[in-house]
Parts: structure tokens; C-alpha cells; sequence
């Protein structure tokens, strides 16, 4: 038998749109979608993380060259599926 877990789950663009606010930030980065709601308020730059929430964040992501390392070592905790 097999599960589904959350992080096998398929997201579309669509799906991820209604995800666009501070209190349910969803963003896909590199074909990946993660669930940024819980981070927003940890966030080094304050609110500007807010700009990618509801879409496909991946160009805003790396023109910001302080998210690597630390921002890749994030992300995989708040990884939720994959993108369609």
C-alpha cells in the first residue's frame, strides 16, 4: 500500500494563486511549492517575502543573493509538493 504524503502532492499555478497573503503564503520556487505561511514573521527582510506569495517565485528568489545558503537550507522544511 502506498501513502501520499504532502510533499508528493501536485499544485497548480491556480491552486497556488489563492495562496497569496500574509496569513497563507504559498510560492513555487524551481518547480517546487512550499507553504511560507509560518516563516513570513521570521523573515530577515521583513515583509518583502510577501511578493512572492500566490505565484511563481523562483526570479525573485535568486535575484536576491542573500537567500543563499541560508534561504536553500530553509526551504525544504516548508516544502509542500510539486508545481504541475
Amino acid at each position: 500500500m502506498t501513502s501520499t504524503s504532502p510533499r508528493e502532492s501536485a499544485h497548480s499555478l491556480s491552486e497556488i494563486a489563492e495562496h497569496n497573503n500574509q496569513d497563507d503564503c504559498w510560492m513555487a520556487i524551481e518547480g517546487k511549492v512550499y507553504d511560507v505561511t509560518t516563516y513570513i514573521d521570521q523573515h530577515p527582510d521583513g515583509m518583502s517575502i510577501l511578493r512572492g506569495c500566490g505565484i511563481e517565485a523562483t526570479e525573485i528568489y535568486r535575484q536576491v543573493a542573500k537567500h543563499a545558503p541560508r534561504g536553500d537550507e530553509l526551504l525544504p522544511s516548508y516544502l509542500i509538493g510539486t508545481l504541475k
